[in-house]
């Protein structure tokens, strides 16, 4: 039996999630605690948890790295599902996984392209098709995906800075540049905004550093380019100078296992993000199994 901590405020939304979370640790034998995410802190956590689960990773998350960096135990993080932006069933939330503390969510769970999951779930839950690329794209059509400055998935990375030097790297080689802000960070939008899906249909290359919106790319088949050297994506990601994007079938493989790493109110109280975060521990083990023998 495992001994469990988990954080978040008593707000509407974190609260139904988590509880229904809690229903299904224990109802799998586990012992599952909360603790209030309005107050806690990284000394808070108790000695003898063995994982701690947290809401946001902008919220008591940051402590909740803190304290599992410090007693080396692994902690999940739960928050917008990866197809949230597209529309696709956004009452769906995701999971993460930190060993010990250490990455970002949705970038460092480290373990969806090892896993082979089935795709059925990616295709009736959340209607998504994988595409090869028809559309001609405009030679030398780059857009550079914006993300809102301080947030912790940027892990103190000046974001600015980052897009202006690859719009100045890219301007260098002839590239005609467009720069996508993020929504967050415009006080009012411009007449001609488009949407992403748009913005990006004819462009020969996307590029970004970790944003969820790459997931649009991997789902089209357009050529992007991760910054990020751990996010998940970067095993998706193309170089810059080289525009290609990967065979349908390893994105799609990649798309399906990530399909996995959302679930619903309901999906959770009924155990099955429970038995994905399972999983997830398995493969860690696996892993760090595999360091220690080599």
């Amino acid at each position: 039996m495992m001994k469990i901590e988990i954080i978040f405020k008593n707000q509407p939304e974190e609260q139904d999630y988590m509880e229904a979370l809690m229903e299904s640790i224990k109802a799998d034998g586990h012992s599952c605690e909360p603790s209030n995410g309005t107050i806690f802190r990284a000394g808070d956590m108790r000695d003898d948890t063995d994982m701690l689960i947290a809401w946001s990773l902008n919220g008591p998350g940051k402590y909740c790295k803190e304290a599992c960096r410090w007693q080396r135990k692994p902690l999940f993080v739960i928050e917008l599902g990866y197809f949230d932006p597209y529309q696709r069933r956004r009452d769906y939330k995701s999971i993460s996984l930190l060993p010990n503390g250490e990455g970002i969510h949705n970038n460092s769970c480290g373990f969806v392209e090892q896993m082979e999951m089935t795709a059925e779930r990616l295709k009736d839950v959340f209607g998504v098709k994988v595409h090869m690329r028809k559309a001609k794209p405009i030679k030398g059509k780059v857009v550079i995906l914006g993300q809102v400055p301080g947030d912790t998935q940027l892990d103190g990375l000046d974001i600015e800075k980052w897009c202006d030097e690859r719009k100045e790297q890219l301007e260098s080689l002839g590239m005609d540049v467009t720069y996508r802000p993020h929504p967050q960070t415009l006080n009012e939008r411009p007449a001609d905004w488009k949407p992403l899906s748009e913005e990006i249909e004819d462009a020969e290359l996307v590029v970004g550093w970790n944003s969820t919106s790459l997931v649009e790319c991997i789902i089209k088949g357009i050529p992007f380019y991760c910054g990020d050297k751990n996010s998940q994506y970067r095993s998706m990601s193309c170089a810059l100078d080289n525009p290609v994007a990967r065979l349908v079938k390893v994105r799609k493989q990649f798309l399906a296992n990530l399909a996995w790493c959302n679930y619903s109110t309901e999906e959770i109280r009924k155990g099955m993000m429970w038995e994905h975060m399972l999983r997830l521990l398995n493969l860690q083990q696996e892993k760090e199994n595999g360091k220690r023998s080599a």
